[in-house]
C-alpha cells in the first residue's frame, strides 16, 4: 500500500477507540483515489463542525451571521448539486476548483457585499479592550482625551511562544498621544521601556519585558464600532495612506498602524500604485512588518525595509524625528524599534500592474527535481519518471526562477504534489475591464447564491452581459475570502480539539496535508490564468491568521557555480529536498505538521537584513507546524533542519552565511556548534552589527539625543544581548 493508504488504515483503527473521529475519517476516506471538489470538501468540513456538539459550540462563539450565511450558501449549493446529480453546479464547481474563486464578482451581489472579518484572535482582543480598557489620566491623546490602557495585562504573542506581564498596555490613537506616552515613560518616577506590539505575529522575543510598557497603534477602542475592518479609522492619525510622486518615483507614506488589508483595499479602490512585494498575511501593521525586515517572493525582489525612503518616529525625549538619508536608512529602515516608536514609513511603490497567476499542483519529483545523486527518501517513488522527465522539470524549475516575477513552493506533509504559486506582472490595460463570456455566465450563476441568504430582506440585482464593463475583481473575491476565513477557523478548531490531539502526530500531519493541498487552486492551462491586481495577488490566501502555528525560517545565500557568476541551482534544490528528508526521518512523530515552504528573494542593502550580500539571490525556506507537537519534538526538528542547511558551502568550500528570519523562531538553536546568538554576532553579522550600532549612534546624536538614552527607553533584553552584547 502507499503511505496514504497505510495512514488511512491506521486512522480507521484509531477510530475504533475514538468514535468521535469517524466522520472525519469518512471525509479522508472519500478523498482517496478520486477527483474531489474543493467546494464539496468545504461542505463536508462545514457539516462535520456543525454536527459535532463541542466543535459547533466553539464555531458559534467565533462566527457571526455574515460568515455563517456564506458557509450555508455554499453548503446549500452543494446539496442542490447532489440532488440533481451535479447538473446544477457543474460549471460553478469546475471553475471554483480550478481557480479557487468566482471570477469577476458582481458588486451588488450579497455574497460579495459581506464585509471582510478580522481574525477571531483580534476580535477577542477588541472585546477585551472594550470591556477592560480604562482612561489613563497622565497621558493625553491629541484631542485632549485620556489614552486608553489596561494595567498588568498578561501578554502573549499570536504563536504563543512569548509570554510576559507588562505593567501597562496602552492603545494609542494619535501621534501626540504617542509623544506624551514616551514623555511620561521617561519621567524619573516611571522610567519604563516602551515597545510596540500590533497583531503580535513575530515569534521571537522582541516584545516588552515584564514590568515594561506595550503600546498598540491599532485603534482598538474604536475599531470594534466601525462598520468594516477595512476602513481606516479617521479618528486616528496612526492609520492612513498618502501617495505622492517625486522624480518619477511613486512614494506611499503609510502610518505605522495601517494594516496590510487596509492598504490592499486602498490599492484595489484607487488602482494607481502597489507595493512590489509584501508578506502574505493581511493582519499585520506596516510598522510590524518593517521593523524585523520582512520580505516577499521573487528573485528580483528584496525586503520591505529596502523600499523605505523615510522613517518617522518618536525619540526618547518625545520629539518627532525623521530619517531619509540613504546611509542612515541602512540601519533605521529595519532596526527592531530601537530608534523609538515609528509613526510612519514612506515606501517606494510601483505603478499598479496586473498579476497573471497560474498556480499549479506538480508532482513532488518534478516541481523541484532532486539535485544530482541526492538520496531521495524511499517514501517518494522516483521510478515513475525518466531522465528526460527530470531534465524537462529542471528546465521548467530554472525558467520559473529567472522569468516569473513571483514564485514559491509549498509541500504539505505526505503529499504527492507540490503547490507551486507562480505569476508574472503585466501592464494594466483597458481590456482588463471586460469580462469574458464564461465570466459573465459565472456572474449570473453567482447571483443565484443571493437567494440562499435568508437574512437579507432587500437587495438590488442586476444581470451582467458581455457588454458590461467591469474592472478586475478582488482576488480572492469577498465570497471566497469568507470561505477561506472559515477554512482557517475549521483548522484551528480541529487542531485544538482534544479528541483530534489523541491521534498520532503522523496522522494529524497527513490529515492537515491532504486537506490543505486540495484547498489550493490548480491552473495547469495558461489560457485559464487568473488575472487580478498585483496588490491582490500578493495576499492570495486569506484566513491564515485564524490558525495559530509555529514557524522557523532561514535565509540561505545562493552561491555561484565554480569559476562563474551563474546561480548554483543545486543548492536551492538540496535545501528543499533536505526539508523533505528531515520530515521523513521523523515520520513517527512528524513535528512538521503544516508545510515546508520556500521562496526566493534577491539581495538587500539593509545592514541587518539576512539577504545582505546575497548577490545571486536568497533561499527563504521555512518549516511550519501546529501547536500540537511537544516542545521537545519541535525544537529537535528545527535543530535538525538548521544543521542540514548550515552544512552547505560555496564552490570553494566556504560555509554559506545562513541567517534566520528575525521574526520567526531561531532563539535557542545552535549553528555549526555555536549558540545562535554567538553565531549571529561573530559569524553571520561580524561587521554589520558594529556598523548598525555606529549608525544608530550617529542618528541619535545628530538629533539631540544619544544611543544610551534610546536604549534605556526602547530596547529589550533580547536586543541588549544580540545587538549590544550586554
Amino acid at each position: 500500500m502507499s503511505p496514504s493508504q497505510d495512514l488511512l488504515e491506521e486512522f480507521r483503527k484509531e477510530c475504533d477507540n475514538i468514535p468521535e473521529l469517524k466522520p472525519l475519517y469518512n471525509i479522508l476516506r472519500d478523498l482517496q483515489g478520486r477527483s474531489w471538489s474543493n467546494a464539496k470538501l468545504f461542505y463536508d468540513l462545514w457539516q462535520f463542525v456543525h454536527q459535532n456538539d463541542e466543535l459547533h459550540a466553539l464555531y458559534q462563539d467565533r462566527v457571526d451571521k455574515d460568515l455563517e450565511a456564506v458557509g450555508r450558501a455554499l453548503a446549500r449549493h452543494v446539496e442542490d448539486g447532489q440532488e440533481s446529480n451535479g447538473s446544477k453546479s457543474t460549471a460553478f464547481m469546475e471553475h471554483y476548483d480550478k481557480t479557487g474563486r468566482i471570477s469577476a464578482p458582481q458588486v451588488s451581489n450579497q455574497l460579495n457585499s459581506i464585509p471582510k472579518k478580522p481574525s477571531f484572535v483580534y476580535q477577542d482582543f477588541l472585546k477585551l479592550v472594550a470591556a477592560e480598557g480604562q482612561d489613563f489620566p497622565h497621558v493625553e491623546e491629541g484631542d485632549g482625551k485620556p489614552m486608553v490602557y489596561i494595567p498588568n495585562l498578561a501578554f502573549q504573542n499570536w504563536g504563543l511562544t512569548v509570554k510576559n506581564k507588562p505593567s501597562y498596555t496602552f492603545i494609542a490613537r494619535t501621534r501626540v498621544g504617542v509623544q506624551n506616552l514616551v514623555k511620561w515613560a521617561s519621567e524619573p518616577s516611571v522610567n519604563k521601556r516602551v515597545r510596540v506590539a500590533g497583531f503580535r505575529h513575530t515569534w521571537g522575543d522582541f516584545y516588552a519585558a515584564d514590568g515594561d510598557i506595550i503600546v498598540i497603534l491599532l485603534p482598538l477602542s474604536t475599531t470594534i464600532h466601525l462598520p468594516s475592518f477595512l476602513i481606516i479609522d479617521k479618528n486616528s492619525d496612526l492609520q492612513g495612506i498618502k501617495v505622492s510622486e517625486s522624480g518619477g518615483q511613486y512614494l506611499a507614506r503609510i502610518a505605522a498602524g495601517t494594516t496590510n488589508d487596509q492598504f490592499r483595499e486602498w490599492c484595489l479602490k484607487n488602482k494607481t500604485v502597489a507595493l512590489p512585494l509584501n508578506v502574505i498575511m493581511i493582519e499585520i501593521t506596516f510598522g510590524g512588518s518593517n521593523a524585523p525586515i520582512c520580505h516577499g517572493a521573487g528573485i528580483t525582489t528584496s525586503t520591505l525595509s529596502d523600499l523605505v525612503a523615510e522613517v518617522e518616529y518618536v525619540d526618547p525625549q518625545g520629539h518627532i524625528q525623521t530619517v531619509s538619508d540613504p546611509e542612515e536608512l541602512r540601519a533605521a529602515s529595519g532596526c527592531f524599534g530601537l530608534l523609538g516608536v515609528v509613526l510612519s514609513v514612506t515606501l517606494r511603490v510601483d505603478k499598479m500592474q496586473t498579476a497573471v497567476m497560474q498556480p499549479q499542483k506538480i508532482p513532488v519529483q518534478l516541481a523541484i527535481p532532486p539535485p544530482p545523486n541526492y538520496p531521495v527518501p524511499s517514501e517518494i517513488d522516483m521510478s515513475r519518471y525518466t531522465s528526460q522527465d527530470l531534465q524537462n522539470a529542471q528546465k521548467a524549475f530554472q525558467d520559473a526562477i529567472e522569468n516569473q516575477y513571483y514564485v514559491e513552493w509549498f509541500w504539505y506533509p505526505f503529499q504527492h504534489e507540490v503547490w507551486v504559486n507562480v505569476w508574472r506582472r503585466a501592464e494594466f490595460t483597458t481590456t482588463d475591464k471586460h469580462p469574458s463570456k464564461f465570466q459573465a455566465a459565472l456572474q449570473r450563476l453567482e447571483s443565484l447564491f443571493a437567494k440562499l441568504i435568508k437574512w437579507v430582506k432587500v437587495w438590488k440585482r442586476a444581470e451582467f452581459t458581455t457588454t458590461d464593463k467591469l474592472e478586475l475583481g478582488p482576488y480572492p473575491s469577498n465570497f471566497q475570502a469568507a470561505l477561506q476565513w472559515l477554512e482557517g477557523l475549521f483548522a484551528e478548531l480541529i487542531n485544538n480539539w482534544s479528541v483530534f490531539q489523541r491521534l498520532p502526530g503522523r496522522i494529524q500531519a497527513w490529515i492537515f496535508g491532504t486537506i490543505s493541498l486540495l484547498q489550493m487552486p490548480d491552473v495547469p492551462e495558461a489560457k485559464d490564468a487568473i488575472k487580478t491586481y498585483v496588490s491582490e495577488a500578493l495576499h492570495f490566501r486569506r484566513g491564515i491568521q485564524n490558525m495559530r502555528c509555529l514557524d522557523s525560517e532561514w535565509e540561505i545565500p545562493i552561491p555561484a557555480l565554480k569559476g562563474g557568476t551563474t546561480r548554483d541551482y543545486a543548492v536551492i534544490q538540496r535545501a528543499w529536498w533536505d526539508g523533505i528528508t528531515a520530515f521523513y526521518k521523523n515520520i513517527d512523530t512528524c513535528p512538521m505538521r503544516v508545510t515546508l515552504e520556500m521562496r526566493l528573494t534577491g539581495s538587500s542593502n539593509v545592514l541587518l537584513a539576512p539577504q545582505q550580500y546575497n548577490n545571486l539571490g536568497t533561499i527563504s525556506i521555512e518549516v511550519l507546524t501546529t501547536l500540537n507537537p511537544t516542545k521537545g519534538e519541535w525544537n529537535a526538528f528545527k535543530q535538525q533542519v538548521v544543521d542540514m542547511w548550515a552544512s552547505y558551502t560555496d564552490a570553494d568550500g566556504k560555509p554559506l552565511n545562513i541567517r534566520p528570519h528575525w521574526a520567526k523562531e531561531w532563539q535557542g538553536l545552535k549553528v555549526r556548534g555555536k549558540d545562535v546568538i554567538d553565531y549571529l554576532r561573530e559569524d553571520a553579522y561580524p561587521k554589520e552589527i558594529k556598523q548598525f550600532v555606529d549608525t544608530l549612534s550617529k542618528i541619535t546624536s545628530k538629533r539631540g539625543s544619544s544611543l544610551a538614552e534610546t536604549r534605556k527607553r526602547f530596547s529589550n533584553p533580547l536586543l541588549e544581548t544580540l545587538i549590544f552584547g550586554a
